[in-house]
């Protein structure tokens, strides 16, 4: 038989920079239903503040939180800090690193919560493919419990883009999230293709 399935995937992203100051944020939502029954529920959204203490290297300060129904996240925070470096920065490639620590908060329906300082590490990386603008892009966040050699997290996003009108292009990417402690009764890996549009600023 036929199976109805519904989609809505939304990214927004806003980044601007002004001196030696730069602010990135971004928000993501996507939900799934199959015959009426919703089967993805996960959101997330991050503000970063960047302040460059010469032409390459900076300092920064983070902020997310994210919630994900089916691995029974209900909320994870993240405050934490560091300092990164500005590989490239032109239209053609851009290649960040940056690294530092956190303290970190995530309350589950089903598991007992878990609090404390971590180590985080990503990269942000895109390249222009060619004169159309088509862009393969990978980010990835690394995350260890420092408490807890074992307790890590890493997540990623890889794709391609293309500018269809204005800020607005078209997007296709594999997300992928591996905890290696996962939440009781969930999988450790949550991969999945997105396909949709993405607003730029």
């Amino acid at each position: 038989g036929n199976t109805e399935e519904q989609d809505l995937r939304l990214d927004f992203k806003i980044s601007a920079r002004r001196g030696s100051i730069r602010h990135t944020g971004f928000a993501t939502y996507d939900t799934q239903r199959q015959g009426g029954v919703r089967s993805r529920d996960d959101r997330k959204a991050e503000y970063q503040y960047d302040y460059f203490i010469s032409n390459k290297w900076y300092l920064n300060s983070v902020l997310s939180g994210e919630r994900n129904v089916f691995q029974n996240l209900e909320n994870r925070t993240l405050l934490g800090g560091g300092i990164g470096y500005q590989f490239f920065d032109t239209e053609l490639i851009r290649l960040s690193v940056q690294g530092g620590l956190g303290y970190e908060t995530e309350i589950y329906a089903d598991d007992n919560d878990r609090r404390g300082v971590v180590f985080r590490e990503s990269t942000d990386f895109s390249y222009r493919l060619n004169a159309l603008g088509l862009q393969f892009f990978h980010r990835n966040t690394f995350l260890q419990l420092l408490d807890r050699a074992g307790d890590w997290r890493l997540q990623s996003e890889t794709g391609f883009k293309l500018p269809v009108i204005g800020r607005l292009t078209a997007q296709a990417k594999l997300k992928f999230d591996y905890a290696n402690v996962p939440a009781d009764n969930t999988e450790a890996l949550d991969r999945a293709w997105l396909f949709g549009v993405n607003y730029d600023w």
